[in-house]
């Protein structure tokens, strides 16, 4: 079948889901891709995934049964070994039955699809091609050991790593020494010219309620400088998001820890806004906050800031790093809650230096996007006539 299997990670749609999708839309030729996405049990995909999908093209989203424990497990670890192997199995088994190794590319994009994908490929003598697209850094442990291993003896297929920064590149050059590595960035949706913004006195802070997205420290931040933010105008810290993991992990009991720490630390600028457009949240803020405390394999949040002209202060960890390069006098560095606070006061209180930042950003988004059609580009050339 001379068709691409195009499997997303989740149900829901995050960032990985947001990015992927965008990139479907933008290759020249859709009439070969088909798209899939994971059915958890009694978990559908969402209301926003559906919509995101028929806004960007004309595919078709289709389920594929997804074994829940594995799914549950998969940011989990605390996880058997053996019960692990034999849900991989399983679940190899069901896209087996599902006729997957039928298509002549299967693109996997995360973990979660491309492990029992790739234990399939070798048990069923896959002979075309897997694109295995990075959403995140390599895992802990020997399981990608394994994998290259298993890769290099066994496998009949073709098979391309795909990181989206430099950052997530070269970490699993180290890993899969053998195998060919491209990097694509994360394009975004396009953005218009930004007119001249007024002042809303409203910072945002975007992301999943996940612990390394550093949601505690902007509960603790806005508690401890709550007068020194009001006296220089804000309003309000709107927080865009919720847990869409439906894993187990870290992540599990976050929001109820992070609603005991705001017991303890309370702000009456925090508002809870839950999740909405990209167009809602940049509309209605001055500034972004992006707080996580490990490395993101990208910061998509931040080429949406710069998109919509609105300055971004990151950690810069990891792949956003490379967004950041810009904007040295943005970096924030975890828990300096003074330094964060400066920042914010100049871009509140300095005119010209929020307009030059936004300036900035704007050419930041332009060179960016222009990198990741390139990437994209390569690839469709390489694996998807």
């Amino acid at each position: 079948m001379n068709k691409v299997a195009c499997l997303l990670n989740s149900p829901e749609l995050g960032g990985a889901e947001r990015s992927f999708i965008t990139q479907l839309s933008l290759l020249e030729d859709s009439s070969r891709l088909e798209l899939f996405y994971p059915m958890v049990g009694s978990i559908k995909a969402s209301e926003q995934l559906e919509e995101f999908v028929k806004s960007k093209s004309n595919l078709e989203l289709k389920g594929f049964q997804y074994q829940e424990s594995l799914y549950r497990k998969s940011r989990s670890s605390k996880t058997d070994l053996i019960l692990s192997l034999f849900f991989l199995l399983y679940q190899a088994f069901l896209f087996k039955i599902d006729g997957f190794f039928n298509f002549k590319t299967i693109w996997c994009n995360g973990n979660k699809v491309f492990y029992p994908i790739v234990i399939g490929a070798l048990l069923f003598r896959y002979k075309g091609t897997l694109l295995w697209h990075l959403r995140d850094y390599p895992a802990e442990g020997k399981v990608n050991n394994l994998i290259a291993w298993l890769i290099d003896k066994f496998s009949e297929f073709e098979i391309s790593l795909i990181g989206n920064s430099t950052s997530v590149v070269e970490a699993y050059k180290e890993k899969y020494k053998n195998l060919k590595i491209h990097r694509v960035y994360n394009p975004v949706e396009e953005v218009p010219e930004v007119l001249e913004k007024t002042n809303k006195g409203v910072i945002g802070f975007a992301g999943m309620s996940a612990p390394w997205k550093g949601l505690h420290e902007l509960y603790l931040f806005a508690s401890l400088y709550e007068d020194d933010l009001i006296k220089m105008g804000i309003k309000e810290i709107a927080v865009f998001g919720k847990n869409i993991y439906h894993t187990k992990g870290d992540h599990q009991s976050y929001e109820s820890e992070v609603d005991q720490l705001s017991k303890k630390f309370p702000s009456s600028l925090i508002v809870k806004k839950g999740l909405v457009s990209p167009d809602q949240i940049f509309d209605s803020i001055d500034v972004m906050l992006h707080l996580s405390v490990k490395e993101e394999p990208f910061g998509r949040v931040l080429l949406e800031s710069f998109a919509y002209g609105v300055p971004c202060i990151s950690t810069g960890l990891g792949g956003s790093g490379e967004l950041m390069k810009s904007f040295p006098e943005l970096i924030h560095y975890s828990f300096d809650y003074g330094g964060l606070c400066s920042k914010l006061e100049r871009l509140f209180n300095d005119t010209k230096a929020i307009s030059e930042v936004r300036d900035r950003g704007r050419e930041e988004y332009k060179s960016f996007q222009s990198l990741a059609k390139s990437d994209l580009k390569i690839l469709e050339l390489a694996y998807l006539q």
